[in-house]
Order: structure tokens, then sequence, then C-alpha cells
């Protein structure tokens, strides 16, 4: 009782320091003041925000104005979802922009859509499928928590068309030391933001795989909150954890932990709509840097590179045409060391907050790193691409086939068989005037797990060849299932979702990229013991009760 009474009664910072030292958390040092302003377009903001939409604690009013004090200029709200609900526009509430966006769920990890239209149908399943949806709904994302020990968070999927990822996500980092989060609420009383920044560590997993995917085409890296401000009893943010046992950490100290700083040509306009296009098309760029504030405030950052006249900032493309310099600028704290990076490549290293380097040739993509003495750094640019093609990121390599041939009676819709899930209705018929053309009628019944399906008995020639290809559409832009299924092993399963709009188009699917869907998992499909292709609709892509038709030509198989 004694030291209780001792430890309540001493000044806050001092109290902080005996009850760090007791629970053996050592907190931040305070770092001395940034010296300068930023530059007058910089917009503070925070990403990967939940509110009571889904699994978090507050309103988003209750998040803008814990932004406000938290002196934040907007923040980009990702409540979990499908991507069917429309975004609500772009507002000012209490003087923070609020951009609202979603995170999605899918086989390979969680992924967070700004910016993209309602999707006509749930967006799931193959985390490729959702990058390329996100896209074709005018949107970007970001591969989320690619570091977290929870394996439905992670993403992993690096060969999907992500346009981002989070470098630093906090969820992952208190996921990795279980111990320190119950015991870092005893510092958080006095030192909320410092005890939120102690519990960050270097993401080293998430800035190499950052490093290896820029190293290939841009990709945007951006540190997320992932803020619920919830801990239930699980721990801090478990989405799934019904039981709130504490409104912590709060909106307000997150924010001031860390956050990311977007580069635009000028101050905020005030106007909502044209400040929030303005702010994600600069976000989309790359142009953007983080900065962890538990350790210290930032002042002016400046990032460029030149050669033979041209010049490029963070985020831009360089093409050398002689010897390259890059430079690099920062109003820092003392003891600051700055670190440059090219492709993952340390080239350059200087105390203080300037460094400048050349060198004659292509560099790759650099990005500069500020450490102040803490594991985490404190500063994170985007990188600058410098190189002589900025490559995009490249289809799946699928050679053109040689031959391809059509596949006897796939034509005829009375070769279908309908395979449905109990409540679940599907007729195939034949096209008026379209021979060889499979009209199929469905319906999906209430409940999860339901599904409407064509099945064709593939012929014993399949294993000769290494695709299907399927010409294809329907009465309203959906995705639809091509799958392969053979008897072994009680009924083995594997496929792929394909996007099917209301203009014909073709698909192929090489065999190599289906995926299993049972649990039996891992290796290629065993061709020469598929003996159905089926045409699926189900609740992975549509809600129970939907009903459409889906309209297909005969099948072609090619090598």
């Amino acid at each position: 009782m004694r030291r209780s009474a001792v430890r309540w009664s001493l000044p806050a910072g001092v109290a902080a320091g005996v009850l760090a030292a007791w629970v053996d958390l050592p907190l931040p040092p305070r770092a001395g003041p940034a010296t300068g302003v930023p530059a007058p377009g910089d917009v503070r903001l925070a990403y990967h925000i939940h509110t009571l939409r889904s699994d978090g604690t507050g309103s988003v009013e209750e998040v803008a104005a814990a932004a406000r004090r938290a002196g934040l200029a907007a923040v980009v709200v990702t409540d979990h979802g499908d991507g069917t609900r429309q975004t609500d526009p772009p507002r000012y509430v209490d003087g923070v922009l609020v951009i609202d966006g979603v995170e999605i769920s899918t086989w390979g990890g969680h992924y967070t859509s700004i910016g993209a239209a309602a999707s006509p149908y749930p967006l799931g399943g193959e985390p490729d499928a959702v990058a390329e949806d996100v896209r074709r709904l005018g949107g970007f994302g970001l591969a989320a928590h690619p570091g977290s020990n929870k394996e439905g968070l992670k993403w992993r999927d690096w060969d999907a068309p992500f346009d981002g990822l989070e470098w630093l996500n906090a969820d992952s980092e208190w996921r990795d030391r279980p111990a320190d989060v119950w015991r870092s609420l005893a510092t958080y009383l006095f030192r909320p933001a410092e005890t939120i920044t102690a519990l960050l560590n270097r993401p080293s997993f998430e800035l190499a795989q950052w490093d290896r995917q820029a190293a290939r085409r841009p990709v945007i890296g951006l540190a997320a909150h992932d803020a619920h401000a919830r801990m239930g009893l699980r721990g801090v943010g478990e989405p799934y954890d019904g039981v709130v046992a504490l409104r912590v950490p709060s909106y307000e100290a997150m924010f001031k932990a860390f956050s990311n700083v977007v580069r635009i040509a000028h101050p905020l306009s005030g106007d909502a709509a044209s400040d929030a296009a303005e702010v994600m098309a600069a976000v989309a760029a790359g142009q953007a840097y983080t900065v962890v504030t538990g350790l210290a405030p930032s002042g002016l950052v400046t990032f460029d590179a030149e050669s033979g006249g041209l010049r490029a900032s963070m985020g831009g493309h360089l093409v050398p045409s002689a010897s390259v310099a890059v430079a690099f600028a920062a109003d820092v704290p003392a003891g600051a060391h700055v670190t440059l990076r090219c492709d993952g490549r340390v080239v350059a290293t200087g105390a203080g907050g300037r460094i400048a380097w050349s060198t004659s040739g292509a560099a790759g993509a650099c990005r500069a790193e500020v450490a102040v003495g803490a594991d985490v750094p404190w500063l994170v640019t985007n990188p600058i691409y410098i190189r002589t093609v900025l490559s995009t990121l490249a289809p799946r390599d699928v050679p053109a086939p040689q031959l391809v041939l059509p596949v006897d009676g796939s034509g005829v819709a009375a070769q279908w068989a309908v395979e449905l899930a109990p409540g679940a209705r599907g007729v195939a018929s034949a096209v008026a005037g379209h021979p060889g053309r499979v009209s199929f009628a469905w319906q999906l019944g209430d409940g999860l797990g339901q599904y409407a399906a064509l099945r064709f008995d593939t012929p014993p020639s399949l294993a000769q060849f290494d695709r299907v290809i399927l010409r294809g559409a329907a009465d309203r832009p959906m995705r639809v299932w091509l799958q392969l299924r053979s008897p072994n092993g009680g009924g083995r399963r594997w496929g792929r979702s394909v996007y099917v709009d209301k203009a014909f188009g073709e698909i192929g699917i090489p065999f190599h990229d289906f995926l299993p869907l049972d649990s039996a998992g891992g290796g290629q499909v065993p061709i020469a013991d598929v003996t159905a292709l089926l045409v699926v609709v189900d609740t992975v892509h549509a809600r129970p009760g939907a009903s459409g038709t889906l309209v297909f030509d005969e099948l072609w198989l090619a090598r």
C-alpha cells in the first residue's frame, strides 16, 4: 500500500519512469524537437482506422476529434466490409478531412481499398482477384499487416497486383510482444503516445518485402494505425473479440504516436471533395513519408534525385542519363542517423539529417530512413525510382497457345448437369439463334454455403492441354468460378474465379493457376485425374438469395 500511495503522489513524469522500471517496459527517450517547420503542403494523415461501423469503439466524429487534438489534418477510415457498400463521400468533421475506405478479407490476408466505387458483387476469395477488382472499380489498395503473426490477417500473395503495403502496422507490432501489452497499461496512464511507441519494433520483414517489391515495380508504403480503441480479453485490437475490456489505446494516443505526412502542392483548401482527391492522388503516387512522433516531431523533409538536368522527388521516376545525384535533407533531433537504401541495399549512411550520394547509373528504388536511437525508424520515406524503365506488375506469364481445340458437346445445354445446394435453383438452356451457346439461369437459396453449378464431364484428352478457355457474359458484372474436380481423395476440387461482364469476353485459365479448394491443399492439379469441369456461382461472390443469368459459348482447350 505504501508503494502505491507514493507512486500516485509523484509527478506524472517521475511516476511514469518508476512504473516503466517496475514493469520492465523502457519508454523511448524524449528526443529534442526537430527545428524548422514542415512544407506548407504537408498533410499529416492517419490511415487504417476502425469505428463503430465494424470493430472499433468510436464514431467517425470521435475519430475526427481525436485526430484534431493530435494535430492531424486527415484520416482514412477502413472499416471491415466486402466492398459492396458505397463509401461515404469525403467530408470535414471537426476541421479534419475524413476519407472513407474499406478493409476486405481475402483468402490470402486483408486488403484495404481506398477510392473504389461500390462493387456489384461481394469482394473476397482469392487475394489477386480482390486487388484486380479494386483497380477495376477505380480505387487503389494496400496489403494489410503483412507481418502479422495471425495467419488469417497477414497478406501472403506477393504476386498479386496490389498498389502498396503497410510497412508498419501497430496491431502487428503488439502481437509480437503479447506479454508487454498488459504491462504497458501502467505507463500508458501517464505517457500514452510514448508507451505505444515503446511497443513498436523495427518491422524487418515488412521493410524487406517492400524493398523486394519496389525493385520490381512502384509500390507505396504507409504506416497503419489499425486503430480500434479497444482491448479485448485476448489483447489489443482483436477484431473478433466481442468483449471490450478497455477502450485503449485511444485514437488520440495512437495518432500522437505516428502519422503519415502526405505532400501536396499547397495547403488544404477546405473543399472536402477536391482536397481528398488531391491527398489520395499524392498517396497513390508515393508522395508521402512516415514520422514516429512518439519519438520526436518532424520539420522540413526534402528528398530528390537528379541526372542530366532532370529531377525527381519522392514517389517519382528518374531516367538516368549520366551520373545520378541523390540528396536527402531533414530537420532532425540531435543524434539522428540517416540511411539510404536502394533496392534494399544500404548505399550510404550519415550522421545528422543530411546525406548526399551519387552513382554512375541506375540505382533502383531508393528510400531514406532516419533513426534517433530507437529500434523503430523515426522517419521513413517512399522511394524514388531511379531506373531506365518504370515497370508495372506484369501479368502472369502465359505463352500464346500453339493449339486450340473446341471441347465436343460443351456448346450443348443438355450435356451440362446442374448441381445445386438445398434451396438453390438453376436451369441450363440453349440460346435461340446462337448454336453452341449455353444459358445458365441461377438463383441461390438463403443462408451461407449456397451454390449453383453446371458440370461438364471432361474428355480423356484433357491431360494433353495446359489451359481451358471460356468465352462468356452475364446479365451484370459478376465473378464466377471455373473449377476442376477429381474423384480421388474423396472428391477434390481446384478453382479460379473469373470476372464476367455484360459484354462477351474471353477468359483463359492455365491449369497451373487453379488453386486447391479443399483442406488437402498443395501442389498443382493432377490433370490426368480430373473428370469434371464446373462453372459455379456461390456466396463468395454473391449474396444468399441472389439470382442472375450467365451465358457462354462452347469451351476450348489449348496448349
